[in-house]
């Protein structure tokens, strides 16, 4: 959930037509959207770890990369055209000569 929780606030933080900034939730962020308690070390109760809040942004890292690696070669921004004889979804970047 915290996964979603992070993903959800990076694109409305990246992609604000007022406010744009590139940045990720706090831990303590993601606990007040979700209503939960973060990092409790004396009480046991159900709440957000470090661990879990810290696995969410690697997860989220994991699904990014494959948009800032492919984003400069994609047909929209006309930087690499079409391979006319091979499966058309794939762009000259991805072959190897």
């Amino acid at each position: 959930m915290a996964f979603l929780v992070l993903f959800q606030g990076w694109l409305q933080r990246s992609y604000s037509s007022v406010n744009a900034e590139n940045s990720l939730l706090t831990i303590e962020e993601v606990g007040g959207i979700l209503g939960i308690p973060v990092n409790l070390k004396t009480e046991d109760k159900f709440h957000l770890t470090i661990e879990e809040y810290l696995h969410a942004v690697l997860s989220l890292v994991e699904e990014l990369v494959p948009f800032a690696l492919f984003l400069p070669f994609s047909p929209e921004r006309g930087a690499v055209a079409n391979t006319g004889d091979k499966d058309p979804t794939y762009h000259q970047c991805c072959y190897s000569t």
